[in-house]
């Protein structure tokens, strides 16, 4: 009897075992499957006839594999997170493991990059062809489709990297692929400064994350993330130091102000390239925050909140501000990213389940939302070839797909009932009352108005203005619907049904991480009251424009203005400047524009007056520099010479005399 009980749980035990290998193996895989099709699709590309399809259709297979693997991955961390290594290098003195760990904080980001850039390779089998009227492509295979890959594989392993190391290498790769997709146009000056602008920043911020890991070794003898915690944690000035640096690393990544301006200027890149590092790009710097925060710091409020919750604050008024004032589609669609952003942080840097679960939630919302918006500003630039508003207008009448599905998007921007973007800022409005922070919530109010401004004025005047000599349009090819068509209706179907998405992957995110179960019974409340409540603030929202329809068609009666010209051009967006000077606009908006005069807020807080001010400094040092090259003259260069000999001399007996 006794031996059939050992039996049972040896083989107990070995089903286990077997099956804990199958959920390392399906980590490994989607770390692995990506980069390695990322580095064999050019030898693939060379085969002749076939070996540009053949290229293609291995990192589209490696996208789809990857979101597989990871939605495996889903059912099997429900039991407790995943621990292993993906590879060892033996050295003389020890080991270097690039070690893994797997649990449901890192798994969102990386469902999302890995299906949003399934997707993103979806789109641009058609939109990187010689159709394409806004990028003169050859067609065939693309750099584009290999870095793509790439950096979905650098993603996931920067996601599931339990050794610090291991994460600045993938956190790395991820800035290289940026660097090359922003650069895709080689012959475009602005592509190159964008370029060089994203690799400065986000080197950068490595640079941060490499001391704060030093600093971290230093004072609690471990590079594994998930050893730190209270008991681990490093501190007094450790403390301050590590949290310092780490905040500074992520602010590139997660696009926060003043390090925010390389993500607008990276539009340059193809639609697809701006899609992944627009929309899963940040989820890095966002998960390193929530990580590293939530392990080192032992309670939320205190001045490292204070601090974080007023960056993210600052952050979604500056890219809405900036957003409401630019031309450029995508260059739109970018600012509402960093105001999104901001969102974000801020629900973060609450350091509360609640607050923490906003940020998840939008953290989804977000992919969704921008990157149904980057495909339809693609697919208007692959028509029209345009991608300057004020150039464009009426392409709702050819492009009625495609308009349709950004209406979608402009309704979650703004925060709409039904959509997914309305659960999470309703969810970190309630998270910053709770956590007393009540200075935060009218500038979260006034930042999604903002923002539905933005998408208001973004889809009046691509869609429904008057056409301003764009070339003829139509919707484009059905593999570049497709992904709009996917992402609109998970806008539409989450924001409608968020229980979904709580009770599986952002409530079990919260218990892994330690969760308080009052804040969790508070966010099943709230996603079980949702639908009703979006249902009644839609039907009160369709009242009160109805109300304001019919007094604005009594106050244009009762000042004998004729009625056609207000209801057939009204004043919104994109419309003929001239109704400014209609009795209602000299009313109104005359006194609005001498005394917000936003122009002038947003040049004020654009930081790269100073970036610009340095880069001229810099270069000016560097020409001053050329001086002593020996092109310049011998004298020079031999004083510069000796001058350096002489540095390394003292530099030499200082060190002797110290030790």
């Amino acid at each position: 009897m006794a031996s059939l009980a050992v039996k049972e749980m040896l083989c107990a035990l070995k089903m286990q075992a077997t099956g804990m290998l199958a959920c390392l193996a399906s980590a490994e895989l989607a770390v692995l499957a990506p980069i390695i099709a990322a580095v064999a699709s050019p030898l693939m590309a060379s085969v002749p006839r076939i070996g540009s399809t053949l290229a293609k259709a291995s990192c589209l297979a490696a996208a789809y594999l990857t979101f597989a693997a990871l939605l495996a991955l889903t059912l099997k961390v429900s039991d407790g997170p995943l621990r292993g290594t993906l590879f060892e290098l033996s050295l003389s003195s020890e080991s270097l493991m690039l070690e893994l760990y797997v649990d449901y904080l890192a798994l969102l980001p990386a469902l999302l990059t890995s299906f949003i850039g399934a997707l993103a390779l979806t789109y641009s089998l058609h939109y990187l062809s010689p159709a394409n009227r806004a990028y003169d492509v050859r067609g065939g295979f693309d750099r584009s489709h290999m870095f793509i890959t790439l950096f979905i594989g650098s993603m996931v392993g920067a996601l599931f990297s339990d050794n610090i190391l291991g994460l600045l290498i993938f956190w790395e790769l991820t800035t290289l692929c940026s660097y090359a997709l922003i650069t895709y146009r080689l012959d475009k000056p602005e592509a190159l400064r964008a370029g060089l602008k994203c690799l400065l920043m986000t080197h950068l911020g490595g640079v941060c994350l490499l001391g704060a890991a030093l600093v971290l070794h230093s004072s609690t003898g471990t590079l594994r993330v998930s050893e730190y915690g209270y008991s681990t944690a490093p501190l007094g000035p450790w403390a301050l130091a590590a949290l310092l640096l780490l905040v500074i690393g992520v602010l590139p990544k997660a696009v926060q102000y003043p390090l925010h301006t390389w993500l607008p200027d990276g539009v340059v890149a193809p639609t697809p390239a701006t899609v992944l590092f627009h929309v899963c790009g940040f989820q890095l710097g966002v998960y390193v925050l929530i990580r590293f925060l939530w392990r080192l710091l032992s309670s939320p409020g205190g001045a490292w909140s204070f601090a974080i919750t007023s960056l993210g604050a600052v952050t979604l008024l500056v890219g809405a501000l900036a957003g409401l004032v630019s031309r450029n589609l995508k260059r739109i669609i970018a600012y509402g990213t960093i105001s999104g952003l901001g969102y974000m942080v801020m629900g973060v840097g609450l350091m509360t389940p609640l607050g923490l679960a906003a940020a998840l939630l939008l953290m989804t919302s977000h992919a969704l939302c921008y990157s149904l918006l980057f495909f339809c500003a693609g697919a208007v630039m692959y028509a029209t070839g345009e991608d300057d508003i004020e150039r464009l207008g009426g392409c709702y009448h050819d492009m009625r797909v495609t308009a349709t599905c950004c209406f979608i998007a402009c309704l979650s921007l703004a925060a709409m009932p039904l959509t997914l973007e309305y659960v999470g800022k309703y969810a970190i409005l309630q998270a910053v009352v709770d956590a007393g922070y009540l200075h935060l919530f009218p500038i979260g109010v006034f930042g999604c108005l903002l923002n539905a401004a933005l998408g208001a004025r973004l889809f009046y005047t691509v869609f429904l203005g008057q056409p301003r000599g764009r070339p003829a349009a139509n919707d484009p090819p059905l593999l570049m619907i497709i992904p709009m068509l996917i992402t609109s209706g998970l806008i539409v179907v989450l924001g409608t049904f968020p229980s979904v998405l709580l009770n599986n992957l952002v409530l079990p995110s919260l218990l892994q991480l330690g969760a308080g179960v009052k804040a969790l019974e508070l966010l099943s409340n709230i996603s079980g009251s949702l639908p009703a409540l979006a249902t009644a603030v839609a039907a009160l929202a369709l009242a009160l424009l109805l109300i304001l329809y019919r007094l604005s068609e009594e106050e244009v009666k009762h000042e004998g203005v004729e009625e056609v010209d207000e209801v057939v051009k009204p004043f919104l967006c994109g419309e003929d400047l001239g109704y400014v000077d209609s009795k209602r606009g000299r009313r109104f908006y005359h006194p609005l524009f001498r005394g917000v005069r936003l122009d002038s807020l947003v040049r004020v807080a654009d930081p790269d007056r100073l970036y610009m001010a340095l880069a001229r400094s810099f270069s000016r040092a560097c020409k001053g520099a050329l001086k002593l090259d020996i092109r310049g003259g011998y004298g020079p260069s031999l004083l510069s010479f000796a001058a350096g000999v002489l540095i390394l001399v003292v530099a030499g007996v200082l060190l002797w005399y110290l030790r």
